[in-house]
């Protein structure tokens, strides 16, 4: 569940970030860092659980990852959400 939610905070920030007008590196770089940052923070809220513990390092690498195709996605589907509405007027 933490996977989920690590990769759907930088898919809504990176669009967040577009729609405020940041340019795209810097939008998608940002938002990209969120998701090892959630996976971080659960490892420190959740201790207990033997499995997140063993894995959680290398869970934070492959969130960076899919982190930056998640914000990478978020910030292409505004992209192509605006160009639609500018072709429609």
């Amino acid at each position: 569940m933490e996977i989920v939610v690590a990769l759907l905070l930088p898919f809504a920030l990176s669009a967040w970030l577009r729609l405020r007008g940041w340019p795209p590196r810097r939008a998608i770089a940002s938002a990209c860092l969120s998701a090892p940052a959630v996976v971080t923070f659960a490892a420190y809220v959740f201790p207990a659980d033997p499995e997140f513990q063993r894995w959680w390092q290398s869970t934070v690498v492959t969130s960076f990852f899919f982190g930056l195709l998640a914000a990478a996605a978020g910030y292409w589907l505004v992209v192509i959400v605006q160009r639609s509405e500018s072709q429609r007027d």
